[in-house]
């Protein structure tokens, strides 16, 4: 599974670009990543992203009955806002 969104850390909507999750049995059913942060977000920035499934025949699974999620940033520690 990946997520996939509106900044370059998250591909800008380019699917192999984006962050790529991983789970195991010992946290199933979360999904973990580590994302990096490679420019300052504004005050009150926001990251909109959906998830997508990498299908076996190579294609995209996207999330498409829900509007983008979006997160808050915060500018200075890159930490999750709310």
């Amino acid at each position: 599974m990946y997520l996939c969104g509106n900044d370059a850390c998250v591909g800008n909507w380019v699917p192999p670009k984006g962050l790529k999750l991983a789970t195991s049995s010992q946290v199933y059913p979360q999904w973990v990543g580590r994302l990096v942060l490679d420019k300052p977000i504004q005050a009150g920035g926001v990251l909109g992203y959906k998830y997508v499934i990498k299908t076996s025949d190579g294609g995209w699974m996207w999330e498409d009955r829900i509007p983008d999620r979006k997160v808050g940033l915060d500018r200075v520690s890159g930490s999750v806002m709310g």
